[in-house]
């Protein structure tokens, strides 16, 4: 077995590019969640995990940063919606990285940790925000780990 690879998986956002630019086409995940909380998640990502990272997105599941969503949405995990991913599906997906991939730092909030958990049983997995609490503490704290170039504390399940 090769060695031990991390993905890191950051949430989609209510807010996206569409809400600011109605005109825009199709465009790269990356470039879609726009909104604080999805973007610092974002860039704390790029800067510890440049190669391996994605977006958790509740209606298209897991986003590599070059793939196309097509438009904007308004689907949340726990909403009942019909467009929200299945589990099911999630797993499925998972499957697609798990030759690549044996660890998950999970760099989101409680419910899409929760949801990325649970299709991942096999993943050690991290959650370094749970220590944060709120919002604003998980920003700042990972404000503070791009600016010291030291990862959060990633304690392995």
């Amino acid at each position: 077995m090769p060695l031990a690879r991390t993905l890191c998986v950051t949430p989609c956002g209510k807010i996206k590019i569409w809400n600011k630019h109605p005109d825009h086409g199709p465009m790269p995940a990356e470039d879609v969640y726009v909104g604080g909380y999805a973007k610092a998640c974002q860039d704390y990502a790029r800067k510890f995990y440049p190669d391996s990272w994605c977006i958790l997105s509740a209606k298209y599941g897991f986003l590599f940063p070059g793939d196309i969503v097509p438009g904007s949405y308004d689907t949340k995990f726990g909403s009942g919606s019909p467009e929200e991913i299945s589990r099911d599906v999630l797993y499925q997906q998972a499957n697609k990285f798990r030759d690549k991939y044996d660890r998950v730092v999970i760099v989101a909030g409680s419910q899409y940790a929760k949801r990325a958990t649970s299709v991942l049983p096999e993943f050690k997995v991290a959650y370094p925000l749970r220590a944060f609490g709120g919002i604003g503490k998980q920003l700042k704290a990972m404000k503070q780990a791009r600016q010291s170039n030291k990862r959060l504390p990633e304690e392995w399940e």
